[in-house]
């Protein structure tokens, strides 16, 4: 009898499926990730805002409560000065700072 004993191949690796398979799953979760980085993005612009209003706030209540500054203190106007240009030059409002000893 003639028998061929067939030696099976001691290599390992993978098939063009299983890589294919592999690519596209780091595909799709890169895609996810990088889908995601733009929201996160806005929600810290958003907190950081809020920290800084929070913080102003905060401030501002310790200054009054400690009676460190009067209350017409924060509403005093020191300068404002409005320029409309109508094309012609014209419109120009503005107002001197306050007097000393007023």
């Amino acid at each position: 009898m003639n028998t061929m004993k067939y030696q099976r191949n001691t290599q390992g690796g993978f098939s063009i499926a299983e890589v294919m398979l592999a690519i596209g799953v780091v595909a799709f979760g890169l895609v996810a990730v990088l889908g995601v980085l733009p929201a996160g993005l806005t929600v810290q612009k958003d907190n950081r805002e809020e920290t800084i209003i929070r913080y102003d706030a905060q401030y501002w209540m310790t200054v009054l409560r400690a009676g460190m500054q009067p209350t017409d203190a924060l509403h005093q106007v020191e300068w404002v000065e409005l320029q409309v240009d109508d094309g012609a030059g014209h419109g120009c409002l503005s107002r001197s700072p306050p007097a000393v000893g007023r």
